[in-house]
């Protein structure tokens, strides 16, 4: 019986350290391929080239999931870190000693582990074995960047990568300045490169952007007054596919404020009275630099009606929260003017949002399908780079597509290129291959699309974002505010 005890706990050791090490090994690929990452987005080609020799094989059939980089990882240790302990971790330090490791080529010197943390599951003072070459390890000296490139840490607004962190006002703790850094990912840095004239229809919709967004910042005496006061807050509501996401990236692009793009994803957490702080630091945030516009994608998600039996009473606190501060975009401190804060909304189902919502949105625009016109404009449109043939109308094509929305014109192109590429396949296949590329293109220019190419590719796809057009008229007759 004991010698069966022995044995099961001479297993279970083994297997601890077998896990242990696997993890262990997995780790170090991992921050390998990170820093390997890393140098190669920052430009120091020599130092990756390096890092490669130096590594063993295996690092080179790794790379970095797209969600994710060395900045990104080291951003996210710095908020836990001040969310935990009230300030900044301090990962640098300058060598008193002379010339930092990187510029004279020697390796850092750190004092080895003689066996993974895991590895102490087992009993004390047994004698654990020192665990075998570590696969992932550098086999060479470390590469550095040399003198005059230390960044002080608590310059947070210098961060590189994919996002700017904001700072709350004083006098804002540390929690919240950490919810703050976690809310600023959702800042919109990168241009969209949509413009008004790019977005075919929602004459209604971009006039009340413009009106919102565009001229109290050009023309801001005109908007001096309670009755000429811009709008607040905006609902593009309407079947899926029709532009209400497209419109949130022209006012990305031409309005020039910070752009905060906020899903459910950001304000919802599992901490309790988290999610409705997140809501607090977002509109906070939004006011300390404003101009600013807030866009809540899908608002339906969060904004449901209040009062149903599943509602849990976390979600019933996010909710109010963001009604009080809606609310308090209204109106400015000790009667001074509101802060230019803009919220845009979009949302597919509107008759599930909260009754005490649509007070706040000041503006309901239906976002509908496009006329027979619009969907002319929008084959014009996606099939302006595709050869056509001499002399060929839309007007065949965008009458057969009633009922249709921008998206699934779009589908509608695609079929149709698609199908005369399929042909030229294969005419191509039929010549055993012998067809260049220059054979090849010489073969697309030969067969341009055609009216009946469209009215068979219209004949595939089928409308999917018409299936509530009816009801977002009614809703539109009952809550619109155009």
């Amino acid at each position: 019986m004991m010698s069966e005890l022995t044995l099961s706990s001479i297993r279970c050791d083994t297997l601890s350290r077998e896990t242990a090490e696997k993890r262990l090994q997995q780790r170090r690929r991992a921050l390998l391929v990170l820093v390997l990452d890393y140098l190669r987005s920052e430009g120091y080609t020599e130092a990756a080239d390096a890092l490669v020799t130096d590594a063993p094989p295996g690092i080179r059939e790794h790379r970095v999931c797209d969600n994710t980089d060395l900045d990104v990882v080291y951003q996210d240790y710095e908020a836990y870190y001040q969310l935990r302990y009230g300030r900044l971790p301090k990962v640098t330090r300058r060598d008193g000693g002379g010339e930092p490791n990187g510029a004279t080529g020697e390796p850092r010197r750190v004092k080895p582990r003689t066996r993974p943390r895991a590895a102490a599951l087992g009993r004390a003072g047994d004698p654990t074995p020192a665990p075998a070459p570590a696969e992932f390890a550098l086999r060479g000296h470390a590469a550095g960047r040399g003198e005059g490139e230390e960044r002080d840490e608590t310059d947070t607004a210098a961060l590189p990568g994919r996002w700017r962190t904001l700072q709350l006002p004083p006098p804002a703790g540390p929690e919240l300045q950490a919810m703050a850094a976690m809310v600023s990912r959702d800042l919109f840095l990168d241009e969209p490169g949509v413009r008004w004239e790019h977005i075919v229809g929602l004459e209604s919709a971009k006039r009340v952007v413009r009106e919102a967004v565009v001229y109290p910042l050009r023309y801001p005496r005109l908007f001096a007054g309670p009755l000429v006061a811009p709008w607040r807050a905006l609902l593009l509501f309407g079947p899926p596919g029709n532009g209400k996401t497209l419109l949130a990236k022209a006012v990305a692009s031409e309005c020039r404020t910070t752009f905060f793009n906020v899903s459910a994803a950001t304000l919802v957490s599992k901490w309790h009275g988290d999610s409705e702080k997140m809501v607090r630091v977002l509109f906070e945030l939004a006011r300390a630099h404003a101009p600013s516009t807030i866009f809540l994608d899908e608002l339906d998600a969060l904004m449901g009606q209040r009062g149903a039996a599943t509602e849990h009473e976390a979600s019933r606190r996010l909710k109010s929260e963001l009604l009080v501060q809606l609310d308090g975009l209204s109106a400015g401190s000790h009667g001074a003017a509101p802060p230019a804060v803009f919220v845009l909304a979009a949302s597919n189902l509107p008759w599930q949002l909260d009754q005490a919502l649509l007070r706040r949105l000041e503006k309901r625009v239906l976002v509908g399908l496009p006329s027979e016109r619009e969907r002319a404009a929008v084959f014009e449109r996606c099939l302006a780079d595709w050869p056509l043939a001499p002399g060929l109308s839309f007007t065949g094509a965008a009458a057969a597509t009633d009922g249709y929305s921008a998206a699934d014109i779009r589908l509608v192109c695609r079929e149709a290129a698609m199908a005369s590429l399929r042909a030229l396949l294969r005419r191509l296949e039929g010549r055993a291959g012998q067809a260049g590329a220059a054979d090849g293109a010489q073969l697309a220019r030969s067969e341009p699309l055609t009216e009946q190419d469209l009215l068979t590719a219209v004949s595939r796809c089928r409308p999917a974002g018409a299936a509530h057009w009816q009801r977002h008229l009614h809703w539109r007759e009952t809550f619109g505010a155009e």
